[in-house]
């Protein structure tokens, strides 16, 4: 009888493929996944420490499972916050059994019940063989899209982020390895290919070749030489680290889509400095009008932090308005959390909760009225859309049309809006012609023309 694993993975993209990673090597070994952790003979919890939030609910995870544990089993601790905090959720939480670092995350079988905390530093990490076992990783996405992690770390420091603390300065993978893992996933069956890394734009800075630095334009160029995936999508890319080579080859070919994650954190040149983000406002605006310019229909995408220490009223005020000006398709939006080990957290003027949240919600309610104004834009326009599901049931089940939920380029899964598409007999991963009928504040509504790709 097969051993089974309940595992749930917290956080970001990145760290999802790293719990993927995971699943797979416990295949391997001849584990099989199981929905309830009551059956499980290993429980693992992926977790992560990005913001305080996140914090809480992996420990929260780890405790709920830690109630369910029962005789003879074992519970495990992976990722971010194993690496950033072992010793303390060794003493903490009795019931873990063995806490694993990030990097650590394949050897689960070979530590469990020989060492309780299993953590390293990053500097002693080595890419090639921390992503050897992506060839077997279990994509948890549907099975038309997926995301490939092209390096680990970053080396951009900025103030308030513990991402180089917990997961060490910037190493890329060997573009070789993506090139054979995106050509497996393409096998698999994706039609969307999610490009994601610490800092997308800073690829390649680590790697020599014959030619000096490498880039992120040279692995697209790879990705596209060495693939026939239809889109490809550059997911956090630091404005500073943007290209104009880079700009001109999205703006040249068709299968890398017209989108591009840009987070931005602020505007303002003093919060700016103060965050290290070696941009100032004048460089960010030129950046926008040079991507807009040169992009046809680009889509941007970008995220702030509202409640920095030292943002006043100015500050505030400045952000609100570059916002409104500036206009971005996608927003996110981070209230500041305090995190131990970074510099901004032993700064001083940082904010009462309420004036964060205020702001948050400032900035959410603009950027509410932006979204539905560019999805206006959009209605009696045809595009063509990803089918990721169903939305609604039509009143017989056995009958169409039901309500499908589907992505036209300008929408990244899991982060953006969707479109809302009434039609018949479609399934996830099917790609459709679609006329845009209506509009809402993030998301849009259509009916299928006809069938592309099924």
């Amino acid at each position: 009888m097969s051993k089974g694993y309940f595992l749930i993975a917290l956080g970001c993209d990145k760290n999802i493929i790293d719990a993927e990673v995971m699943a797979g090597r416990l295949k391997r070994e001849g584990y099989c996944p199981v929905g309830d952790p009551a059956e499980a003979d290993i429980m693992i919890v992926h977790t992560c420490t990005f913001v305080e939030g996140a914090t809480e609910e992996s420990i929260d995870t780890i405790l709920e499972l830690g109630s369910q544990k029962g005789y003879g089993k074992a519970l495990v601790v992976s990722g971010c916050l194993a690496q950033r905090y072992p010793n303390e959720l060794a003493k903490e939480i009795p019931e873990v059994d063995l806490i694993l670092g990030v990097g650590k995350h394949t050897e689960l079988l070979e530590w469990l019940g020989r060492e309780r905390i299993v953590v390293s530093s990053p500097e002693d990490w080595d890419i090639n063989m921390m992503e050897s076992n992506t060839m077997e990783r279990i994509p948890s996405t549907p099975r038309h899209y997926a995301f490939l992690k092209v390096s680990e770390g970053c080396n951009n420091r900025c103030s308030y982020c513990v991402i180089p603390l917990v997961r060490g300065g910037l190493r890329s993978r060997p573009v070789d390895d993506i090139v054979a893992e995106a050509g497996c996933l393409r096998e698999g069956g994706i039609f969307e290919l999610n490009l994601v890394a610490q800092d997308l734009a800073s690829y390649g800075l680590d790697l020599l070749n014959g030619n000096g630095l490498y880039g992120l334009p040279g692995l697209l160029r790879s990705l596209l030489d060495g693939t026939d995936i239809p889109w490809i999508r550059l997911l956090y890319l630091h404005p500073k680290n943007i290209t104009s080579d880079l700009i001109d080859l999205v703006a040249r070919e068709e299968r890398i889509v017209s989108y591009m994650d840009v987070p931005v954190q602020h505007c303002s040149d003093t919060i700016l400095k103060s965050m290290g983000r070696g941009i100032e406002k004048k460089g960010i605006l030129t950046l926008i009008d040079e991507i807009r310019s040169r992009i046809e229909k680009i889509y941007l995408r970008t995220s702030l932090i509202v409640g920095y220490p030292g943002e006043g009223e100015g500050e505030f005020k400045e952000l609100y308005n570059f916002v409104r000006d500036v206009k971005f398709q996608n927003l996110g939006v981070f209230r500041y959390s305090r995190e131990e080990g970074t510099r901004a957290n032993n700064m001083i003027g940082h904010l009462p909760e309420d004036v964060i949240e205020e702001r948050y919600r400032a900035i959410m309610e603009l950027q509410r009225g932006i979204s539905l104004a560019e999805n206006e834009r959009l209605v009696g326009e045809r595009v063509v859309a990803l089918i990721d599901g169903i939305s609604e049931k039509g009143e017989d089940e056995s009958e169409d049309p039901a309500v499908f939920r589907g992505r036209f380029y300008g929408q990244a899964p899991e982060v953006d809006g969707n479109i809302k598409i009434r039609g018949v007999g479609l399934s996830s991963g099917d790609v459709v012609d679609v006329l845009i009928t209506g509009a809402g504040h993030y998301d849009l509504f259509g009916e299928v023309v006809k069938k592309i790709v099924e």
